[in-house]
C-alpha cells in the first residue's frame, strides 16, 4: 500500500554500505543539525550490529577512529543558524567544524532540504561505483517524528538523464550558498563529483512505480505545483492559505488535507473550506516533530510533506522537505522533491491511503480550538526570537584565541560592527532580550553574559583547556515573555592552534589503554569482512571471524607485521598518530615505551620518515 505507516525505518539503516560495498563519500542537506547525532554518523557508515546510540557516545575512541576515517569524505550543509545546541558536551565537536557548512537560501527563505547522496565501491574492487539517494522529510536531528523518507540506489551511466536534472544541478552548487569563506576546494570537487555521477544515474524504482522526476526549488528554477487530478491528499504540517487554495484547485473531485492543530487555527475557515475531511495526527499518534530543536528537547507532531494525486489508474506521489508555503512553492526557499508516478491497481491511491488498515487510523479530523489567543501570542514571540536568530547568524561574528600562559586558551567573541536585534531597531513591549554565550565543548553553566556585542565590544569567554577550543558556539537568548531560544553558529576562529586537533585526540585516548585500542582501530580494515561491531556493551575489533577484546592481551607484534606485508598504507596512519600525540605534552605519557621502541624499528623498515 502506498504510505503504509507500518513501515517504519531508522534514519541510520539508510547509511550503511550495502552488502559486499564500502563507504567512499557522501553529501548530506538539512535544515536543523544535531552535532551529537552527526557525532555519530561516522560509525554507522563503517559499523554493523550497533544500535544503541548512548553506547557509541560514550565510546570517545571509537568516535574518535570513526571521525578520522570519515569526515574528509562527508560534508554536511544546514541553515545558517539552525545548529541545535548538543545536550552532551564532547570535545570531538571541534574536528567537525570543517565538515558543517552553514549556508542560506539565495532567494531570501531558508535552505530547507533534506537529502543525503551516498557513494558506495565495491570491496572487491570489481565494478563500477553504487550511488544511494535518500530524500527525507526529516533534519538531521534526534527527532521520532511522523516523517516521511525515499530511498533509492542505482548506478551511474553514460548519459545524462533528464529527470535528474534538477538533482544534480543542488547538489553541484551546494558549496556556492556557503555564508562564510572557510569551504575548502576539495567540498567544491566533491560536490561536482557527486553531481555529476548522479545526473547520469538509473535509480531502482519501488515496486508499482515507473518513473521519477526531482524538482529542486529556489536555485532559480521556477514554481511548483503537483498535477491535477481527479483526487489530492496534502499532508503538510506547515501551510499557508493562498497555497491550501491553489492546491484544492487541482483536484477535480476531492482533496483532503491532514495538518497540525496549532497551525490550521491561525488560518482563515474559509482555506480550509475545498478540503473535505482535514485531518490531524490523532493525540496517541503525537511524537517529536523536529523542525526545531533544542538540545533534548523537541517539538511533537506530523513533519511529514507529501502530494498524492490519482486521476483514472494513474497516481503521482511527491514527496521531500516543500511545506504547502509560498516560501516553499514559488522558490524563496531551497527544497527538493522527488515526484514517482505509478500505477493505483498497484500502488493505491487516496481512498487506498485513508481506508481502514492505513493511515486513516492515525489520524482524527480537525476540531478548530474554541480560543487562540494564545497560540497567536506564541507564534509572535517565536516570530520576534527568529529574527534575532537570523540577526546574530548574519552579523559575521568571529571567534579569536589567545594563550593565558598556564596551559589554558582563552576564546573572545568578535563582532564586525554595533548591530540591533530587531532588524527595524523595534520590538514589542515584552521583547526585552538577553545574550549568553559558550563554547559547545563546556556545559552551559560555563555560558557568559554577550549583551556587549550588540554595542560593538568583544566579549571574553571563560579560559578553557586546548581541546575545547571551537569556533562552535552556543547562544541563548532569553525573551522578556519568558521564552528561551538556544542554537549554535560555526564561526571562524582566528589564531586556531596546530595542535588543537592532537590536544583533542590525546584527551580522548587518554591513556595507555586507550592508545593500545585506538591503535587496533587503526589496524582494522574497513571492508565487508573487516568490521566493528558490539557485544557486552563494548566495542570490540571483528576481522576474520575473530573478535578482538580490547581488555585482553593482544599480539602487536604479529599484527603490525601482518600490516607491513598486506597493507603498508595503515602504518602511515599510525605514523600520523604517533606524531600528533608527541605535538602536546601529555601525549608521550599516553604511549607505552615498548611500543615506542617497537614502532621505531617498523618506521625504519617501512620506510615512513616523510
Amino acid at each position: 500500500m502506498i504510505l503504509d505507516p507500518s513501515t517504519r525505518s531508522l534514519y541510520t539503516d539508510a547509511l550503511r554500505p550495502p552488502a559486499g560495498f564500502r563507504f567512499t563519500e557522501a553529501v548530506a542537506t538539512t535544515f536543523s543539525l544535531d552535532l551529537t547525532t552527526l557525532l555519530t554518523v561516522p560509525l554507522y557508515l563503517l559499523l554493523y550490529g550497533v544500535e544503541d546510540r548512548e553506547s557509541l557516545l560514550q565510546d570517545g575512541v571509537a568516535l574518535l577512529e570513526g571521525l578520522r576515517r570519515t569526515t574528509d569524505a562527508i560534508t554536511v550543509y544546514c541553515q545558517e543558524g539552525r545548529i541545535g545546541v548538543p545536550a552532551v558536551q564532547h570535545v570531538l565537536y571541534g574536528l567537525l567544524e570543517e565538515p558543517v557548512v552553514q549556508v542560506a537560501a539565495p532567494g531570501g527563505g531558508v535552505f530547507h532540504p533534506k537529502l543525503w547522496l551516498l557513494r558506495f565501491l565495491p570491496v572487491d574492487a570489481n565494478g563500477g561505483p553504487l550511488l544511494r539517494l535518500v530524500v527525507l522529510s526529516r533534519n538531521l536531528t534526534l527527532d521520532r517524528s511522523w516523517d516521511l523518507s525515499l530511498q533509492l540506489e542505482g548506478r551511474p551511466g553514460s548519459n545524462e538523464l533528464a529527470q535528474n536534472r534538477d538533482l544534480a544541478n543542488l547538489v553541484r552548487r551546494l558549496p556556492e550558498l556557503s555564508t562564510d569563506e572557510r569551504v575548502p576546494g576539495t567540498a567544491v570537487q566533491q560536490a561536482a563529483r557527486l553531481a555529476d555521477e548522479a545526473s547520469r544515474c538509473a535509480w531502482e524504482m519501488p515496486e508499482g512505480y515507473h518513473e521519477i522526476t526531482f524538482y529542486s526549488l529556489g536555485m532559480g528554477e521556477s514554481s511548483w505545483m503537483p498535477p491535477t487530478g481527479e483526487r489530492l491528499c496534502v499532508i503538510s504540517p506547515f501551510c499557508e492559505e493562498s497555497e491550501l487554495r491553489a492546491l484544492a484547485g487541482r483536484a477535480s473531485d476531492s482533496a483532503v488535507l491532514v495538518s497540525r492543530t496549532e497551525e490550521l487555527a491561525l488560518l482563515d475557515p474559509s482555506a480550509l473550506g475545498s478540503f473535505h475531511p482535514t485531518f490531524v495526527l490523532d493525540e496517541a499518534a503525537q511524537s517529536e516533530d523536529g523542525e526545531e530543536v533544542h538540545g533534548a528537547d523537541a517539538a511533537c507532531g506530523l513533519h511529514a510533506k507529501a502530494y498524492l494525486v490519482d486521476d483514472g489508474n494513474v497516481v503521482s506521489l511527491t514527496v521531500g522537505s516543500a511545506n504547502a508555503s509560498s516560501a516553499a512553492f514559488r522558490g524563496a526557499n531551497v527544497e527538493i522533491l522527488a515526484e514517482l508516478v505509478g500505477r493505483k491497481s498497484e500502488v493505491g491511491g487516496v481512498e487506498d491511503l485513508l481506508a481502514e488498515g492505513g493511515l486513516r487510523e492515525y489520524l482524527t479530523e480537525y476540531q478548530a480550538p474554541d480560543c487562540t489567543d494564545d497560540l497567536e501570542d506564541a507564534r509572535r514571540v517565536e516570530d520576534e526570537l527568529e529574527a534575532v536568530r537570523r540577526r546574530l547568524a548574519s552579523a559575521g561574528m568571529r571567534v579569536r584565541c589567545l594563550p593565558t600562559g598556564d596551559d589554558r586558551w582563552q576564546l573572545e567573541l568578535c563582532p564586525s560592527d554595533a548591530f540591533t536585534l530587531h532588524a527595524d531597531g523595534q520590538g514589542s513591549s515584552d521583547s526585552r532580550l538577553s545574550l549568553r554565550v559558550w563554547p559547545v565543548t563546556l556545559p552551559p553553566d560555563s555560558a557568559v553574559g554577550a549583551d556587549p556585542v550588540l554595542e560593538g565590544d568583544v566579549v571574553s569567554l571563560r579560559p578553557c583547556a586546548l581541546s575545547s577550543v571551537t569556533g562552535f558556539l552556543a547562544f541563548e537568548i532569553r525573551h522578556g515573555s519568558g521564552a528561551v531560544l538556544r542554537f549554535v553558529l560555526n564561526l571562524p576562529v582566528d589564531g586556531l592552534p596546530e595542535e588543537r586537533d592532537a590536544a583533542v585526540l590525546a584527551a580522548i585516548i587518554n591513556n595507555e589503554d586507550g592508545f593500545l585500542r585506538y591503535l587496533y582501530l587503526l589496524l582494522l580494515e574497513n571492508s565487508g569482512e573487516d568490521r566493528w561491531t558490539e557485544m557486552g556493551g563494548q566495542l570490540i575489533g571483528w576481522q576474520r571471524g575473530k573478535a578482538w577484546r580490547f581488555d585482553e592481551d593482544l599480539p602487536l607484534l604479529e599484527e603490525l607485521t601482518k600490516t607491513l606485508s598486506r597493507r603498508p598504507d595503515r602504518l602511515a596512519d599510525i605514523r600520523d598518530l604517533v606524531e600528533e600525540l608527541e605535538e602536546v605534552e601529555s601525549g608521550e605519557r599516553i604511549m607505552p615505551t615498548e611500543f615506542l621502541e617497537l614502532w621505531r624499528l617498523f618506521e625504519e623498515v617501512a620506510d615512513l620518515h616523510e
